[in-house]
């Protein structure tokens, strides 16, 4: 009687130290191919920080598993569990950088169009500037400026066009810095001009 428990418990023993002992391929493809899924999602640009700390965790549970590899008894049980962890997470954030890009691409639209609407009031403000000798080369400078401005206004839509909506906003962003600058400009020059009069 005594050894028949004795064969069940070694039996019992075998199957657990099979069951932890089993390297854990299934798991590291599975957290490999979320992270993978993450980052052509675009998580690595719009939450960065959640998928950085997600390949971080893949990196620990890999070396988890290296760890055990080179010993006799391994016990993946602890790296399964990081991977499987990493695989939620990692299909977790394609959903939320489906909303990220979406917030993106609104601002990178709010963006472009207060640009439009700027450029196109500099555009004006240049017709209505005064025109003296001295002013002649500043307009000119002023007006090949806001070339370079309807340029990035261009590009920003492109961008926005191909996905790239922080890019987008970026750009649109300091083209607005720079138009308004213009505008104050033009304001000030045309008020005195009209003060001359």
């Amino acid at each position: 009687m005594k050894n028949i428990f004795s064969g069940i418990a070694v039996l019992f023993m075998l199957i657990f130290v099979t069951s932890c002992g089993q390297y854990p391929q299934a798991e590291l493809n599975s957290a490999k191919a979320a992270l993978d899924s993450a980052r052509e999602a675009g998580a690595d640009i719009y939450v960065s920080e959640e998928f950085n700390a997600a390949v971080d965790s893949f990196n620990v549970a890999t070396l988890l598993v290296e760890e055990q590899k080179a010993r006799f008894l391994s016990n993946y049980e602890n790296a399964k569990l990081k991977l499987a962890e990493v695989s939620t997470v990692a299909g977790g954030l394609v959903a939320k950088t489906a909303e990220r890009k979406e917030e993106f691409r609104q601002q990178a639209l709010a963006a472009i169009s207060q640009l439009d609407v700027l450029v196109k009031e500099d555009l004006e403000l240049l017709i209505q500037a005064p025109k003296g000798k001295e002013g002649a080369a500043a307009l000119e400078a002023i007006k090949s400026e806001l070339g370079v401005l309807e340029t990035a206004l261009s590009e920003a839509n492109k961008l926005v066009e191909s996905g790239e909506f922080a890019s987008a906003t970026d750009k649109a962003n300091a083209a607005y810095e720079k138009a308004l600058t213009i505008n104050e400009e033009l304001k000030t020059a045309i008020a005195r001009s009209s003060k001359k009069r």
